[in-house]
């Protein structure tokens, strides 16, 4: 990264502190940051905005066993239910 762009992501990260979306960590576990271009409203690919790059940390990361349901498939099992077989 640029000198300008290092100087970015330390002026969002300080930002991001300061409202708490960030906090301090002393975890094992970094990501990379990059800046990617981002179209302005004129269509102009001049925006910065700072993103992370968690591959590396989706690797290592246990999937998850039992997935969160679908709602879709409670709603259709709900619109196969006659009233008597709803709990209430």
């Amino acid at each position: 990264m640029s000198k300008h762009e290092w100087e970015l992501v330390d002026e969002r990260c300080k930002e991001f502190h300061e409202v708490g979306f960030i906090q301090a960590s002393s975890s094992d576990f970094v990501t990379t940051t990059i800046m990617s271009t981002k179209k302005d409203l004129v269509k102009l690919w001049i925006e910065k905005r700072m993103c992370g790059d968690y591959r590396t940390l989706n690797l290592v990361t246990p999937q998850d066993k039992y997935p969160m349901p679908s709602l879709k498939n409670y709603l259709i099992a709900l619109e196969t239910q006659t009233s008597s077989q709803l709990w209430i």
